[in-house]
């Protein structure tokens, strides 16, 4: 049994403290790696076009939750705006009014 911390000298305190920080590093390490395999599940279906089933699941349409990735900026990943050809003046190719997203 463990004795209470204040009749503990410095040494077994730090051990406490210690064997504390490594089974929560340990938690915290399978619970990333988990969260890695789900994203990783995801992102393969996804890619196959597959539905994707949320954590409550509920089925929805996977290319739907995922940005397009030809309207996001290489560099941040940020969407930017698309013009909409539709919009466009048919004489000059200009856009008529500022498409958002």
């Amino acid at each position: 049994m463990l004795r209470p911390r204040a009749t503990m000298d410095s040494f077994e305190q730090e051990m406490l403290i210690s064997s504390w920080t490594r089974e929560s590093a340990k938690r915290e390490l399978r619970r990333a790696r988990a969260l890695c395999r789900e994203v990783q599940t995801e992102a393969m279906s996804v890619s196959r076009g597959s539905p994707k089933v949320t954590e409550r699941g509920e089925v929805g349409d996977s290319k739907s939750d995922v940005p397009d990735e030809s309207r996001a900026d290489p560099g941040t990943g940020e969407q930017t705006a698309v013009p909409d050809e539709s919009r466009a003046d048919p004489g000059t190719g200009e856009q008529t009014a500022s498409a958002a997203i």
